[in-house]
């Protein structure tokens, strides 16, 4: 990710792990956070338009959870939330994007960022981001329409959506920018 000071900086170190307080704000704030995912996942099931920005709001949230809690708390929300919308949302083929990617996304965003090299980074995200395209078009070949599966529309078709996953990563840069910035400090006031 880019500071605004134009330094390169992944996502920021995870909160350290406090007392007993800490743990039961960390649980509060990973258990609403996966009740707002999953509520999300199923509107994002029963609305016809605009799935694709429910998924990316889903890892946004899910992102809010390492910011306030750290990865720990992060991958139960994540297994949570998963868990959860396999069992409330009746289309489970919809539910994949968020299994395979933007659910699981903020987790190796951050691992992919440490590296500190954006070349590096960037061939790393975009090579697992093809690895999965690729394994989904594999799987889902079947059901696609012929007109997506002809050799002439595949290779346009991957680089459509490489560039939306790139569109997505510089957009969840942004958040995370935006979130610290703007939400953390209300969040993590102290009450009076």
């Amino acid at each position: 990710m880019t500071a605004r000071n134009g330094k390169e900086e992944g996502l920021p170190p995870a909160p350290q792990a406090g007392g007993k307080k800490s743990t039961t704000r960390d649980l509060a704030f990973a258990g609403i956070i996966t009740a707002f995912t999953v509520l999300v996942l199923v509107l994002e099931s029963i609305i016809p338009t605009g799935r694709a920005g429910f998924l990316v709001l889903s890892s946004f949230l899910l992102c809010a959870v390492y910011l306030e809690s750290g990865m720990k708390w992060l991958m139960a929300a994540y297994a949570a939330s998963t868990l959860l919308a396999l069992l409330l949302v009746a289309d489970k083929i919809g539910l994949l994007p968020f299994v395979l990617l933007f659910g699981i996304y903020p987790v190796l965003k951050n691992l992919v960022e440490q590296i500190r090299s954006i070349w590096l980074e960037w061939a790393l995200k975009l090579a697992g981001f093809n690895i999965l395209l690729l394994a989904g078009y594999a799987v889902f070949r079947p059901l696609l329409p012929a007109a997506l599966t002809g050799s002439a529309y595949v290779i346009p078709a991957i680089a459509v959506f490489e560039l939306g996953f790139i569109l997505y990563d510089l957009v969840f840069t942004q958040w995370i920018h935006f979130y610290l910035e703007r939400i953390a400090p209300r969040i993590r006031r102290k009450p009076r």
